[in-house]
């Protein structure tokens, strides 16, 4: 059997050679769904980054007791925008779930395990402003940052969050074992050696 080449089977763009497209659709459909969503709440700074934000779009009749949810957009931790996933609050906002989409500061001008850290502290800043539990969606690398916030023992990182913080999440296409990364020329962003791949893997 011929060995795996990771290289190719981790090109996501290369394989949808569409995606300017896709993403230029994103686009609008965000910017659309922004301009409609007059309660929202843009740019709600969490963090000491301007990438560490947060896009609030309440539930109609929001009262803090509405189900909270936090979307993370993918990219491959190197790339994309919360700006471009506004339209993701769409599907639960009409279901009467208050959501979130948070960003994050990318590779390589971080590590993969400090954009883990932001995540947490995404959710921590939601906890501390609506004392709610939050359900976790994200795609890619968003699917890869979900399953670790699910993963995440909450009372180790802040005593005042429940220890079932993120008692839920769907994780769309993420990556849960970074190891193979290792072997791929986005690593040259990712700057990850065997040990760091398997530290920020949530199968581990």
């Amino acid at each position: 059997m011929p060995p795996i080449d990771y290289e190719k089977e981790y090109d996501n763009r290369g394989r949808v050679p569409e995606h300017p497209e896709i993403f230029a659709r994103w686009q609008r459909e965000a910017a659309t769904y922004r301009a409609a969503a007059r309660d929202a709440e843009l740019g709600l700074s969490y963090g000491p980054s301007s990438r560490q934000i947060i896009d609030l779009f309440p539930a109609k009749d929001d009262d803090h007791i509405t189900p909270l949810a936090m979307f993370i957009h993918g990219g491959w931790w190197r790339s994309l925008e919360p700006a471009m996933f506004s339209q993701k609050a769409a599907g639960p906002n009409a279901r009467g779930l208050t959501v979130a989409v948070a960003g994050y500061d990318l590779c390589p001008q971080v590590s993969i395990a400090t954009i883990i850290e932001q995540m947490r502290s995404a959710c921590l800043w939601l906890w501390r402003r609506r004392r709610q539990r939050i359900f976790v969606y994200g795609h890619s690398a968003g699917g890869h940052l979900a399953a670790c916030l699910l993963a995440q023992d909450w009372k180790a990182f802040a005593a005042d969050a429940p220890a079932d913080l993120v008692p839920a999440a769907m994780a769309i296409s993420g990556v849960f074992d970074l190891s193979p990364l290792t072997q791929v020329s986005q690593n040259q962003d990712l700057r990850l050696d065997d040990a760091e791949a398997r530290r920020v893997s949530p199968l581990h």
